[in-house]
């Protein structure tokens, strides 16, 4: 053999040799590297039974929806081996997001795996609309999700069992939580200055007394109120000071669909959509959306008569009925767009407890029948109130609620309520202005849809928007 065959076969056999040196050695715990734009800190050694991976960093300005992996693998600091990731937060950062990130996120999707979101992983994700907490973590951390001031509603999977001290601070847009059943404890403060939450949702039993220690838990506000299922044990009629309703409550039925124009669409709580037709059901939790020259009637097991306009979105966030008791509560999410409003049986009650959130404020709904239209064009809401009471509290003066007897027109922005007259006449008008049921688009939105409010009607072309070959424009 020559000499440099003798150099290659020296060198073939010494490259094992050289690839064993440069892996991490059995011994070498905690180490940080990072994969992609997640910082891993590797917690035990990469060739031992029990080792796993926290993520303490994610570093990356661009990326606006988050998949948390659940395993990491490298073959520079993880020998080629797979890691399982266990916790979100710790390491050598306060917070998983640096500010830029934090601005950027807006959904989170954590794999199943994950069994803690640390302390502060979340803090500051000021534009975060969606996270996915799947049954695989059990505990959330201090602060964990803080100032996601954008997050409109939150499901705590089954696996958590407990919801550390000031978890959602300052969750202003949170409007419901659902609870996850094996939740036995929470921090002091965990839901503090959640102003706009209405509805906590436990799956579970009642959290012993003695684990809330005296303090507060939910910051209560107007009509914050506990659902509960039936056969959990451990309730009183109330939790923390939210009163208690026993109840089935998401996906529950909570009535149905009487009449449709144009394919108006709903999008249930499990996350499936559909083109709803007349004697569909509506469950709670329904996202429910009509489009330019659509509507929808909806009939409530109370008999209350939802009719909505074209480019209308109802959330039913909350919906009590039992009439063999006084179980009967019903909220009704942000309504967006034109709505006619017939009262039934939960709003005669003599101490009626329903309510209307829109873009300028809170609807108080005390056995009435009223049309609700939103100018596309500026911030005002007109209701034109022909029978009963509401109690009307705008956005930006959340401690001032403003009583309208009916007959009345109210104009309601974020800041002020201001009345006019109204009669019969003058509400039939506006009815029939409204509610079309020939699919043909109101000249106020096609207006808006194809001119940016320009309020000229000399600029806007004969259309058909609608498509249904008519002549919009007359």
């Amino acid at each position: 053999m020559n000499t440099h065959a003798l150099k290659i076969l020296a060198a073939t056999k010494l490259l094992p040799l050289l690839l064993l040196l440069a892996l991490p050695q059995s011994g070498w715990a905690q180490t940080q590297f990072s994969v992609g734009p997640f910082y891993y800190q590797l917690v035990g050694a990469y060739n031992s039974p029990g080792t796993y991976a926290i993520i303490y960093h994610y570093d990356d300005s661009e990326g606006a929806n988050v998949t948390i992996p659940t395993t990491v693998s490298d073959f520079f600091f993880t020998g080629g081996y797979t890691i399982p990731v266990t916790t979100l937060g710790g390491g050598s950062y306060e917070e998983l997001f640096n500010a830029t990130a934090a601005a950027t996120v807006k959904s989170v999707t954590i794999g199943n795996g994950i069994t803690t979101i640390g302390e502060n992983a979340f803090n500051g994700c000021t534009n975060l609309t969606s996270v996915t907490i799947p049954s695989s973590v059990t505990s959330i951390g201090e602060d964990a999700f803080a100032n996601c001031s954008s997050l409109p509603k939150v499901t705590i999977g089954n696996g958590v069992t407990n919801v550390a001290q000031e978890a959602f601070y300052s969750c202003t847009s949170l409007t419901n939580v659902t609870i996850g059943s094996s939740v036995t404890s929470f921090g002091e403060d965990a839901f503090e200055s959640c102003y706009s939450l209405r509805a906590v949702y436990f799956q579970g039993n009642s959290p012993t007394q003695s684990t809330l220690n005296g303090f507060i838990i939910f910051e209560l506000n107007h009509d914050d109120i506990a659902y509960v299922r039936p056969g959990t044990t451990g309730w009183q009629n109330y939790f923390d000071g939210l009163p208690v309703i026993v109840t089935n409550f998401i996906g529950s039925l909570v009535g149905g669909v009487s009449n449709i124009v144009g394919n108006v669409t709903v999008k249930h709580p499990d996350g499936a959509t559909s083109t709803l037709k007349p004697g569909d059901p509506i469950l709670m939790g329904d996202i429910i959306q009509t489009p330019l020259g659509g509507g929808a009637v909806i009939q409530f097991n109370d008999n209350t008569t939802l009719a909505m306009a074209e480019r209308g979105s109802v959330t039913i966030d909350n919906y009590v009925y039992n009439p063999n008791d006084n179980s009967k509560n019903s909220f009704l999410g942000h309504l967006e767009g034109a709505f006619a409003w017939v009262s039934g049986q939960i709003g005669k009650k003599e101490n009626p407890d329903v309510n209307i959130e829109t873009a300028v404020g809170s609807i108080g709904i005390r056995g009435t029948q009223f049309i609700s239209q939103q100018d596309p064009c500026s911030s005002t809401q007109t209701v034109y109130l022909i029978e009963g009471e509401l109690g009307i509290t705008p956005l930006d003066t959340p401690g001032v609620t403003n009583i309208c007897d009916a007959p009345v027109t109210i104009y309601i922005t974020p800041d002020s309520v201001t009345t006019n007259t109204l009669n019969q006449a003058m509400y039939d008008s506006i009815s029939n202005q409204v509610f079309q049921n020939t699919g043909i688009v109101t000249f106020g939105s096609w207006l808006e849809q194809y001119f940016g409010c320009t309020n000229d009607p000399d600029a806007a072309p004969t259309a058909d928007p609608s498509g249904d070959g008519q002549d919009n424009y007359t």
